[in-house]
């Protein structure tokens, strides 16, 4: 039974462990909190939840779990669940905004930093020793076997990226209908990405009750099966008739203050360069694509990188499509977001377009910088100000609409990627990038069905999948492959 007066929720509230609409005190943890942890603990295993922060989103909150929740019990399954569910809502890579959002219970809004930046951090560097790397030894590698392995890889990393999504997403008829919409609108090329997103938002907000899914279908990917109690729980924070007791009511008004001095912190560097450099400088044109990019990242990374691709690939030619892989490739093998993969696009492009006179090494680590400056300060931003809100966020009933369909429109995306990956491996290319339609390489269809089975039979991370691809291409391009199949039909013989 629902509690009907404001002392029963209230009481309600604190029988669930970390009631959301009270938020910490700035720059400190929360009182009430027993065995309170230290900021050094914390600091310790954030370092080591990002230095193992391998194989996407799906194992990165599995592990921040089972380090933060089942093993140093920090944070309660509930707490965790209800951190997981707010991420969903707002864009950015969600286990990047876990992590802060973990850290902000802990130890207020400089927790959240630390521990989102250090979540980053591993990646970041990962990335940049990829692009040195790839300046001595990427040309070699586009044209060898290892590359066409890896889009092998790639193509059941994505296929398989889009069913989960599938089912997590797809609740309603109408998302049924959005993602068909944005399906023919995005091979068409009838609009660009951000006003299908628009549309999409509008509509959902417009017609809430027929995107939003029933409760018991809101749970968050990866949460399993909840306790009885936590299904009394979400009850208790999520039904029509719960709502803040009257002095904890969302205090919108300095979260909207907030945002704003949040939004000028995001872009105020991006100004200064503008202001520097010109706008257009190829560092600034790139932090402008990838602060759009930033705040249209919902239901994770692969839902932006088919626009991502669009632009930086086939419209601007910041980087080949080769290039595109690799860094996508090297974004799932290293710890961190996968959205990092804008980074090794910026710091590439940058300097392969540095002007005449400049120095190409220091503008592409300019570009990195500035890259990965507006595609992650959006989500400590959201997640620091918008984090006392959650509960009244999420029975806001046209905002939950229109995510819903937008996120319909982010498998749409996810499925155009996944057709574009297939049609480039499987069918090849020939000159002038043109495709070879008549002609199907049977053996990179065999190894993308192979690895598509150790991804959903044997839950392979993508990481182990890529390391074996490019094992094989290595393998196929060196003839060790070849002299092993020999020797096993004259052992045979």
């Amino acid at each position: 039974m629902l509690p009907t007066s404001n002392a029963e929720r209230n009481k309600a509230d604190s029988e669930v462990a970390g009631s959301l609409e009270q938020s910490p005190p700035s720059g400190g943890s929360i009182d009430d909190r027993p065995n309170r942890v230290s900021l050094a603990a914390a600091c310790g295993a954030w370092l080591k939840i990002a230095a193992l922060s391998f194989g996407g989103p799906a194992a990165q909150l599995a592990m921040i779990q089972r380090l933060i929740v089942e093993e140093r019990q920090w944070l309660s399954r509930t707490e965790f669940s209800r951190a997981l569910g707010f991420c969903t809502l707002i864009p950015g890579p969600e286990a990047q905004q876990v992590v802060t959002y973990c850290g902000w219970r802990l130890h207020g809004w400089l927790g959240g930093l630390i521990a989102g930046g250090l979540f980053i951090l591993p990646g970041f560097l990962s990335i940049l020793l990829a692009v040195f790397l790839y300046n001595a030894y990427g040309p070699a590698w586009a044209s060898s076997n290892m590359a066409r392995a890896s889009q092998g890889a790639l193509v059941a990393i994505i296929w398989y990226a889009g069913w989960k999504l599938f089912g997590r997403v797809i609740q309603r008829r109408a998302q049924v209908v959005i993602f068909v919409a944005a399906l023919v609108a995005l091979f068409a090329q009838l609009c660009g990405y951000p006003m299908i997103v628009g549309i999409a938002l509008i509509t959902g907000c417009c017609f809430p009750r027929a995107f939003i899914a029933k409760p018991e279908a809101e749970l968050p990917l990866g949460s399993g099966p909840i306790s009885e109690e936590e299904q009394t729980t979400a009850t208790i924070t999520t039904g029509d008739e719960a709502g803040a007791s009257v002095g904890n009511r969302p205090r919108v008004r300095k979260a909207l203050m907030q945002l704003a001095v949040g939004i000028a912190v995001w872009l105020g560097p991006l100004w200064g360069l503008s202001t520097l450099l010109g706008d257009t400088h190829i560092v600034v044109k790139q932090g402008w694509f990838f602060s759009e990019t930033a705040v249209l990242t919902f239901g994770g990374a692969y839902g932006i990188l088919d626009h991502v691709r669009l632009v930086a690939v086939e419209k601007l030619g910041w980087v080949t499509e080769e290039e595109f892989q690799l860094g996508l490739s090297v974004a799932e093998m290293t710890p961190g977001p996968l959205i990092q993969v804008v980074q090794f696009v910026a710091h590439v492009g940058a300097m392969r377009n540095a002007a005449t006179g400049e120095n190409a090494a220091g503008i592409g680590l300019l570009a990195a910088v500035v890259t990965t400056w507006v595609t992650f300060v959006p989500s400590f931003v959201l997640v620091l100000t918008l984090a006392p809100l959650v509960e009244w966020l999420r029975r806001y009933e046209p905002l939950m609409g229109g995510l819903a369909a937008v996120n319909a429109v982010v498998l749409a995306t996810v499925a155009r990627l996944a057709v574009w990956m297939t049609a480039k491996s499987w069918l090849g290319s020939g000159e002038g990038g043109v495709m070879n339609w008549p002609v199907v390489h049977w053996e990179w269809v065999g190894l993308s069905l192979l690895l598509g089975v150790l991804l959903v039979r044997y839950r392979w991370p993508a990481a182990g999948v890529l390391l074996l691809a490019n094992g094989i291409g290595w393998g196929m391009s060196t003839g060790v492959c070849r002299m092993a199949a020999e020797c096993r039909v004259l052992a045979w013989v």
